[in-house]
């Protein structure tokens, strides 16, 4: 019940929630309640468990880091192969691209992803939406803590009752800059093919609890 980075329902039930968890850096616990659409609290710890008391059974998982294998070495009968060095990698999306409604008070109500309330207010509901794959759109209520709904589309708008001014913004993908062709004076550099990098973790440890209706929850980034 400590250390909670998200809450709310997650399509795809305990695997979306687990995907959700592998994509948010700072998770390493996801608590998923059964059945698809479920309630999904992903923590950076565990040591404190809470109790429901609908009877829910909850599955709890645990990440653990995962080390990249050691690249065989060269052969002693051949010289080292020459590596360019490699620039980090863009960003696939940026989401600022604002979304035009009737009001103010509209938030994308088709191919609902996550949906909760989120630290940061629309910073933090936009970082959310570009460390999640699917999300396209994202629907910020205004205020810190506020909530944050994650969308796959946006074809379809729903109105709130309450008033709250509602932000809405789409995600575009960003091209990488097409590589410097090489000086023509120079050969071009030797460059040995790289293995793709693998995933740094892996959410798949089972946590023992005294039953099946406890989850992990405290210390929230976003609920």
């Amino acid at each position: 019940g400590n250390g909670a980075l998200s809450t709310g329902f997650v399509a795809g039930g305990e695997e979306g929630c687990r995907g959700l968890c592998t994509a948010t850096p700072l998770c390493r616990f996801f608590s998923s309640w059964k059945g698809k659409g479920g309630w999904c609290v992903l923590t950076s710890s565990c040591d404190v468990l809470h109790s429901v008391r609908n009877g829910a059974e909850i599955v709890i998982r645990g990440c653990r880091s995962l080390t990249p294998p050691t690249p065989p070495l060269p052969s002693p009968s051949l010289p080292p192969p020459v590596v360019s060095p490699l620039p980090p990698p863009p960003s696939s999306k940026v989401c600022d691209s604002p979304v035009q409604t009737e009001t103010a008070h509209q938030y994308c109500g088709n191919g609902a992803l996550s949906t909760g309330f989120v630290a940061g207010g629309e910073e933090g509901c936009r970082g959310l939406c570009t460390a999640t794959p699917l999300c396209r759109f994202f629907s910020s209520w205004k205020g810190k803590g506020g909530w944050c709904v994650l969308t796959s589309s946006c074809d379809v708008l729903h109105s709130v009752r309450n008033g709250a001014e509602i932000v809405i913004r789409g995600c575009r993908s960003l091209t990488p800059p097409t590589p410097p062709l090489p000086s023509p004076s120079l050969p071009p550099p030797v460059v040995s093919p790289l293995p793709p990098p693998p995933s740094s973790k892996v959410c798949d440890s089972p946590v023992q609890t005294e039953t099946a209706h406890q989850y992990c929850g405290n210390g929230a980034l976003s609920t």
